[in-house]
């Protein structure tokens, strides 16, 4: 109803997700902005491994109806499609001859991206998935069976009803967003360094470092939302009730309500495709350092000019979308912000992140988690040396990014 209220609590339990609408494709849900994240760091929560958002390789581009839908990735793992570049070329040869389409989610978003960048992607920013080598009896026998696409439809698409006959037409494809790895950093306990603030899911860093393995997302929620639950309600069991700042609360309804006020300025669907925008070309899969340090500039000028001066058009309060686009583009822009400057920090390609200025993995410096902190309205940066126990790093301290096994 768009009304303003406040909540008196002992502690808190973050669990809202990642950032992946950051990106302008993606795989994940139209709320995930990166909202938890960009709170707990407006307070002084530290954040963890930020310069690692996964990406699933292979997903739509084309048509818009369907932007994000990871079918052609999923299919390619039991079809075995074809990842041809516009030249008709298998380019996974140049990244995992041995594995080809069958290789890492990392390597093959990094390898697709690189295609597209490059010049050798299709008319709508993709690479190509092709099934034209197998049999329409393969194809049709396929859909009759696998329970994901039974009878050609994919989730509430039916493939037919968009044109895609797959012996016929490939699929135009290209990373999205797909998993937020970095986040909110926390201890054992599920606690951040904010005293009674926990966090637990996709909302929490240093689990999966630099990658997520298949799976991994759900053994989160399911071990670290227990844990949350548990030591928060701990805590609050020790304490009394909060006294609740006045003039808090009054700053803060007034950022809420600002842009419904304001008559004219900066569109929040303007500026979410600005940082969209930037996001994939900038800090994508594949980034470099003058172009993160052009997204910088650009993001710097986004906070000082528009930010400040967001409004709506529609003023009703009850179900007011663009108002809470407005809300989530504060968010989405300093998730950006800060995924932009740790990545410049990184100085190697690991895990989801590649460089092409650092195309090595350098375990001699780079082994270490990058922490980020707010301090004095602005992005603070540290280092700490990952914590190894039983699994030791390879004897090569430093090695091309990607080495098939």
């Amino acid at each position: 109803d768009g009304e303003f209220r406040v909540f008196r609590s002992k502690a808190v339990v973050l669990a809202t997700g990642g950032a992946m609408r950051v990106y302008p494709r993606t795989t994940a849900p139209e709320e995930l902005t990166g909202d938890g994240i960009a709170q707990a760091y407006r307070i002084g929560a530290e954040l963890v491994d930020m310069e690692f958002p996964m990406f699933l390789p292979a997903c739509i581009v084309w048509p818009l109806g369907m932007l994000g839908v990871d079918l052609p990735y999923i299919s390619s793992t039991v079809l075995h499609g074809w990842w041809l570049n516009k030249y008709g070329e298998r380019f996974m040869a140049k990244w995992d001859p041995k594995r080809m389409e069958d290789t890492t989610r990392d390597v093959a978003s990094i390898a697709q991206m690189m295609e597209i960048l490059e010049g050798r992607g299709g008319p709508h920013g993709g690479i190509f998935v092709s099934y034209r080598h197998l049999s329409r009896e393969m194809i049709d026998y396929s859909a009759q069976w696998q329970p994901w696409w039974r009878d050609y439809h994919y989730g509430n698409f039916d493939l037919k009803e968009y044109g895609f006959d797959l012996q016929d037409r490939g699929f135009e494809a290209a990373p999205a967003s797909h998993y937020w790895n970095g986040g909110i950093r926390i201890d054992e306990k599920s606690a951040t360094n904010i005293p009674g603030l926990y966090a637990t899911g996709e909302i929490i860093g240093g689990n999966m470092g630099a990658n997520r393995l298949s799976g991994n997302a759900v053994t989160e929620c399911v071990v670290w939302g227990a844990r949350a639950g548990k030591y928060a309600t701990e805590y609050a069991k020790k304490i009394g009730s909060p006294e609740i700042d006045a003039k808090e609360v009054e700053q803060a309804q007034k950022r809420v309500n600002d842009p419904m006020e304001r008559k004219e300025g900066a569109k929040p669907a303007e500026l979410r495709e600005r940082i969209q925008d930037l996001a994939l070309t900038h800090v994508g899969p594949v980034r470099d350092g003058l172009g993160i340090e052009k997204a910088l500039t650009e993001i710097e000028q986004m906070k000082a000019k528009d930010l400040p001066n967001i409004y709506v058009t529609a003023k009703d309060t009850v179900y007011n979308t663009e108002w809470v686009r407005a809300l989530q583009v504060e968010s989405m822009l300093q998730v950006l912000e800060i995924v932009a400057r740790t990545s410049l920090m990184r100085r190697e390609s690991r895990g989801a992140m590649y460089r092409r200025d650092y195309p090595r993995t350098d375990n001699k410096n780079w082994l270490r988690n990058i922490i980020v902190r707010q301090q004095d309205g602005k992005v603070k940066l540290s280092t700490k040396p990952v914590v190894i126990t039983k699994i030791k790093p390879p004897s090569k301290t430093v090695v091309p990014y990607w080495v098939p096994g």
